[in-house]
């Protein structure tokens, strides 16, 4: 049986989205439910404390489509895992991540019966098929759009790059399971000042290089990361089978 539990309440501050505190059933979880962008609801099983027990994804949904399906991005950074196991010439196709979330994340994370509701997604950008997938520097651009631009000076050397863009409700806490990596040699940059939020990577590439990655700082800014770098975290995304929604349109053409 299939009992896992769909929840929608108010998003932190960091988040900008209003969002309703209705509580649903279970039982309403399923193909035949109707998602509302902004909603947090909870989706398959992974580990979350500091000793690997696992707990609910909560997930953001960020979009719902015309069949009822929805975009949801995981609401916290859910592991330490780099893009690419090797700082080379990489690209979202080949990159060791998208194998990890496609393999490793979905087939722990999720049951047999939460697998039927994920749905291939094609990535336009990339040109990849992908039940599991990391949001890319334009989708990152649409769901939570530019507050503000600038340049970040990056150690040792300070040398000033440019970042694309910054918004703080792109921010995110990691899990405790994520911060634990520290003990298995894999740190990630957290920033104390902003409440403790993390680096998390985009799947687009770098502006300069292929060994590079875009990715998202503890402010919300939009830079780049190494392929390789073991301090930056995942957010996972999908699109989940939801029921469709008759448009005002629609409405007004059978009334007619």
């Amino acid at each position: 049986m299939f009992f896992k539990t769909l929840c929608c309440r108010t998003l932190n501050s960091v988040l900008t989205v209003a969002i309703s505190s209705v509580f649903l059933s279970a039982t309403l979880f399923s193909s035949a439910y109707a998602y509302e962008t902004g909603n947090v609801i909870k989706f398959g099983k992974y580990s979350y404390e500091t000793d690997g027990s696992g707990r609910s994804v909560e997930w953001i949904v960020l979009e719902v489509h015309d069949d009822g399906s929805a975009l949801i991005l995981s609401r916290n950074v859910i592991d330490n895992i780099s893009y690419n196991d090797k700082l080379e010439e990489t690209s979202w196709e080949t990159s060791s991540i998208r194998k990890w979330l496609n393999e490793d994340f979905y087939n722990k994370a999720f049951s047999t019966d939460e697998k039927k509701l994920i749905k291939e997604t094609y990535l336009k950008e990339e040109g990849t098929k992908d039940r599991i997938f990391m949001l890319s520097s334009k989708e990152a651009e649409k769901y939570f759009p530019a507050t503000s631009e600038g340049t970040v000076f990056l150690a040792p050397t300070r040398q000033a790059y440019p970042y694309y863009s910054k918004n703080q409700s792109r921010a995110a806490y990691p899990t405790p399971y994520a911060k634990n990596k520290e003990n298995k040699g894999r740190k990630l940059f957290i920033n104390n000042y902003t409440g403790g939020t993390c680096w998390w990577w985009l799947r687009s590439l770098g502006k300069d290089s292929n060994v590079s990655v875009s990715c998202i700082y503890y402010g919300g800014e939009m830079s780049f990361c190494m392929a390789d770098s073991n301090r930056t975290g995942v957010r996972p995304a999908l699109t989940i089978s939801g029921k469709k929604t008759k448009k005002e349109k629609d409405v007004k053409q059978k009334d007619n």
